[in-house]
């Protein structure tokens, strides 16, 4: 287990200069559908998926759940708190069992302030997670269903014109905020417009 969790910790682009110290680190594991913290028993951490995959959720002024994204192996969560109090607005869900590595953020507060190399490598991935971030924003705002669906599709098709599924369709339909029946009539209506191609697991925009 350890050479596996080295392994990874050297593919990581953030954690690439770590080694696995059960001293102060965790392997946690939790079950399809359990939520989880980046807090432990009063101690803050980051966390690595390991294996998995984690879903990400904002709670609305209503007591509503909007995903903001999926967590799979190498993501991170827990990073843009390392310098500020304890923040709650977010939600880690397991969509499948789940092993995480868990970092006490201390350590990598430290790591940052004694490190220009990990600092700036560390404002990389805060940097990249705000990009998506406001691309998500952005997505959500989008009103119609027609359009949230089309933008999607647009935002991550290849030079093909191809967009290759990573989720099921259910998922995608929570993932645009919209029922399972609404993404389907979307579809429909996007393809007989002439629009998009759909296959199994991949669409085609023309």
């Amino acid at each position: 287990m350890k050479i596996l969790i080295n392994n990874m910790l050297k593919q990581s682009s953030l954690l690439k200069e770590f080694e696995y110290d059960d001293s102060y680190m965790l392997i946690k594991k939790y079950r399809k559908g359990q939520i989880i913290s980046d807090y432990i028993q009063e101690t803050a951490y980051i966390g690595m998926i390991l294996n998995g995959k984690i879903d990400v959720y904002s709670a609305t002024h209503d007591n509503k759940t909007v995903i903001i994204r999926s967590l799979k192996p190498f993501d991170y969560f827990g990073t843009y708190s390392v310098f500020v109090p304890k923040q709650d607005s977010t939600i880690l869900c397991c969509k499948e069992p789940s092993t995480v590595l868990l970092i006490p953020k201390s350590i990598i507060k430290k790591r940052i302030i004694e490190d220009p190399v990990f600092a700036l490598q560390y404002a990389i991935v805060c940097n990249d997670q705000i990009q998506f971030l406001y691309k998500r924003v952005e997505e959500l705002s989008i009103q119609k269903s027609s359009n949230k669906l089309y933008d999607y599709l647009y935002s991550n098709s290849d030079q093909d014109g191809n967009v290759y599924l990573y989720k099921s369709r259910d998922e995608l339909a929570e993932y645009l905020g919209i029922s399972r029946a609404t993404l389907f009539r979307e579809i429909a209506k996007l393809k007989k417009q002439g629009k998009i191609e759909v296959y199994k697991d991949y669409f085609t925009i023309l």
